[in-house]
């Protein structure tokens, strides 16, 4: 591939001269993450903790993605209420509208727009 170049020496007020300049494109890849038996045979392997410790470990694992499961259905279901509330008990004044289904389905999605906004912003901090 490419070969290690000993720059010459310089010294200051030298102006050096690029007589070629090459782009090369460099892509990582995040490594896999683990299932919970890979995590317990690499636990094992590691002699890191015991069969309680790795109960422990895959339960957290299991809590994050239940918080996260549950923070998407809040979101799902604002659009859902809104859209219920408005439909059956609020008389609109564009109800006879051709667009009377778009509207609060618009309103609804710029509400859970902001609501995720809202979410990640301080869950980040």
């Amino acid at each position: 591939e490419e070969k290690e170049v000993i720059l010459p020496p310089l010294k200051i007020g030298d102006h050096p001269v690029c007589r070629e300049l090459n782009t090369v494109g460099h892509e990582t890849q995040p490594p896999a993450r683990f299932t919970e038996a890979a995590l317990v045979k690499m636990l094992e392997s590691e002699g890191i903790g015991r069969p309680s410790t790795y109960a422990s470990i895959i339960s957290n694992n299991q809590n994050l993605v239940l918080k996260r499961l549950s923070t998407l259905t809040i979101f799902l279901s604002i659009p859902v209420l809104i859209a219920s509330i408005y439909g059956m008990n609020v008389p609109l004044p564009f109800q006879q509208s051709t667009h009377a289904f778009w509207i609060p389905s618009l309103i609804s999605l710029i509400i859970l727009g902001y609501a995720i906004f809202y979410y990640f912003r301080t869950a980040k901090k």
